[in-house]
């Protein structure tokens, strides 16, 4: 300590150097007294700073794992909404994709239903046509007069309504059948009955009470008991109607008649035949009575009715 004061005060103050170093020696204690309490402050003081630097980085640490759990939350809550609104478009993408799907569905639907529809108004149109045209006679054969033209129809009608039974017939149904064919040949002996009274140019009347069955019925009850007579009357119509005014669909059975038919009767034979035969009709009310399409439509309707 004199060593500081003598290197410090010049020489002039030689008298207080002496009195420094008596301070010195003097008060050694005071010195490290002095010092301990400046060390004791000095380690109070670092303790303060470290609690005060330990609490700082505990509060640091709190924030900063707050902080990474507000914004992991966040990212989480980003990422569901994000999936939400992809799943909410893909939702409504189906939807539209499924209406429209729909919509086609139903618009080819009732395209469908609109072309069934036409087709089936034309298959009625048709169907009312033809049944028109039957009626009227005019879908058979034009060639004819008037009171032949029903006749065509029904008989194709009978000898399809023939050939269906026919094929659906078993051995239960073979009496139905045969009367059925008698019926046919019923129908087929009164239309060359009427095809000899329109053409052969008579003047004759038949009776107003005479009912319209009778005359069909007549030519096959003589046919049953005078089975030659039915095949003379039958080759003598087909030679008295021109070739000109046939139906086409009767030209195979004429041929057949033609070659079945006894060419060697009698006169006498031949005169009880038309003796026989029922009176023609000429006039239009024996024609309307007489017409072959009421008696084959009275035959289609008992044929329904036995059906």
């Amino acid at each position: 300590m004199g060593e500081n004061c003598d290197a410090n005060n010049p020489p002039i103050l030689s008298s207080k150097k002496c009195s420094c170093k008596r301070d010195s020696v003097s008060d050694p204690w005071r010195d490290v007294e002095r010092l301990r309490a400046a060390l004791e402050v000095e380690r109070s003081r670092n303790q303060q700073a470290h609690r005060r630097f330990s609490l700082e980085l505990r509060r640091q640490r709190e924030e900063a794992r707050e902080e990474r759990e507000r914004v992991l939350k966040e990212l989480t809550f980003r990422h569901e909404q994000q999936k939400t609104l992809e799943l909410l478009r893909q939702r409504e993408a189906l939807g539209r994709e499924r209406a429209a799907e729909v919509r086609r569905l139903l618009r080819w639907r009732s395209q469908e239903l609109k072309r069934t529809e036409n087709l089936t108004l034309r298959q009625t149109q048709e169907v009312h046509r033809q049944l028109a045209d039957e009626i009227a006679g005019r879908s058979a054969i034009k060639d004819l007069k008037l009171g032949c033209k029903g006749n065509g129809v029904a008989y194709r009608k009978l000898e399809e309504l023939l050939k269906t039974l026919l094929v659906q017939a078993d051995g239960r149904q073979v009496a139905v059948l045969q009367r059925l064919q008698q019926e046919v040949e019923l129908e087929k002996s009164y239309y060359l009955c009427h095809l000899l009274e329109a053409h052969s140019g008579t003047s004759r009347v038949v009776k107003q009470s005479r009912p319209r069955s009778k005359s069909c019925v007549h030519p096959l009850t003589q046919g049953q008991n005078h089975p030659e007579k039915l095949a003379l009357f039958r080759s003598r119509s087909l030679s008295h109607t021109p070739r000109s005014e046939s139906p086409q669909p009767m030209k195979k059975k004429k041929k057949q008649d033609y070659e079945t038919s006894p060419l060697s009767s009698s006169p006498a034979e031949e005169r009880d035949l038309l003796e026989d035969l029922p009176e023609p009709c000429s006039s239009d009310e024996g024609l309307e009575k007489c017409s072959p399409s009421r008696c084959s439509e009275d035959n289609m309707d008992d044929l329904v009715r036995t059906l």
